[in-house]
């Protein structure tokens, strides 16, 4: 672990870059570093093997708050149609709009009860 963290990591945090920490990983703190009211740790930078799989990522909720950014290196071309289709701008609204009215439709008549059991 590389610190440019102004403080120490409290043991909550210690404890917590320990559990996500895999082989041939790394993690940078931030200066601002912390853990948050919900108890996760957030001014990071966690670099993980290119063969690793998506589940030593630690996601939490508030990444999907605007304040995360992600990196991903591609040496076989193009990146995952759905990663590409996060980048398009314009209409994205719409689609999910339709995507999700879709899905209504579709599932009208196909409500699960507990007789299915």
């Amino acid at each position: 672990m590389k610190s440019f963290s102004l403080h120490e990591p409290s043991n909550e945090a210690r404890q917590t870059i320990e559990s996500i920490m895999v082989d041939d990983s790394s993690l940078k703190l931030l200066p601002t570093h912390c853990i948050n009211a919900s108890g996760e740790l957030e001014g990071f930078q966690l670099n993980v093997p290119a063969n690793a799989k998506g589940g030593v990522l630690p996601i939490n909720r508030t990444m999907f708050h605007g304040t995360s950014l992600f990196e991903v290196n591609s040496t076989s071309g193009a990146f995952n149609a759905d990663i590409m289709r996060l980048q398009q701008t314009g209409d994205t609204r719409a689609r999910m709009s339709e995507l999700m009215s879709k899905v209504s439709r579709d599932a009208l008549g196909k409500e699960v009860s507990f007789f299915s059991v």
